[in-house]
């Protein structure tokens, strides 16, 4: 009776929210991975372990899969968006703050770094208007807070905030985006590669933008 009950769970569908949530996964990271030529819907069934009329049943089509995986991702980034807005106007932690929850972002899930990256060389146009249209607004806080900053005494007056802004966003991506080839450059080291990247990451990032030393910490 044990056995046969344990058998029709294995047999049983899951609910649909965990099928939707295993396919968006999945095309995320295959997308991110092979491309979005470079991937079939049957990749991703397999991957899944669903049947193909199961995946167009929720996704009609493989642009509509990716459509959907898109707006997965901003959801999420909307999820963490009020932390980072609150980093963001702190007073004197700011940068390193932000960096934090911008890179924890992309460490919950590399694949979402690797397909923005695919997205920005395959639809520049389209991945231009999205990043304006989903960041933009936190884009502009930060700027507005590094300007502050600089009219404050506390940041490099020759620092231009939206160029800073823009090479930290290539910086981040293209982090956790070329992990495994940051990986490949020094096997022989034992320590995680991502966390040395990021590290010097923000450690490049500081010295780029505040004064030597900081104010907060010449008092």
């Amino acid at each position: 009776m044990v056995v046969q009950e344990m058998s029709n769970l294995l047999e049983s569908p899951l609910p649909p929210q965990n099928v939707k949530g295993r396919i968006l996964r999945s095309a995320t990271r295959l997308f991110a991975r092979n491309g979005f030529r470079g991937t079939s819907l049957q990749s991703i069934v397999d991957e899944v372990g669903i049947r193909k009329q199961s995946l167009l049943y929720h996704y009609p089509s493989k642009e509509a899969l990716r459509e959907a995986v898109i707006a997965d991702l901003v959801a999420r980034w909307n999820l963490r968006l009020p932390v980072i807005l609150s980093a963001a106007t702190s007073r004197t932690d700011h940068l390193d703050a932000i960096l934090s929850e911008v890179t924890d972002f992309f460490a919950e899930d590399p694949s979402r770094a690797r397909l923005i990256w695919r997205e920005a060389l395959d639809r520049p146009r389209q991945t231009r208007e999205a990043m304006s249209q989903d960041f933009g607004p936190w884009l502009t806080l930060v700027t507005d807070g590094i300007r502050r900053g600089q009219k404050a005494g506390h940041l490099r007056t020759d620092v231009d905030p939206e160029a800073w802004i823009s090479q930290l966003i290539v910086l981040v991506i293209g982090t956790f985006a070329a992990a495994d080839l940051a990986a490949s450059a020094f096997p022989e080291s034992t320590e995680d590669a991502v966390t040395r990247q990021v590290t010097e990451l923000i450690r490049t990032a500081r010295h780029s933008l505040y004064l030597s030393p900081p104010i907060e910490e010449s008092a």
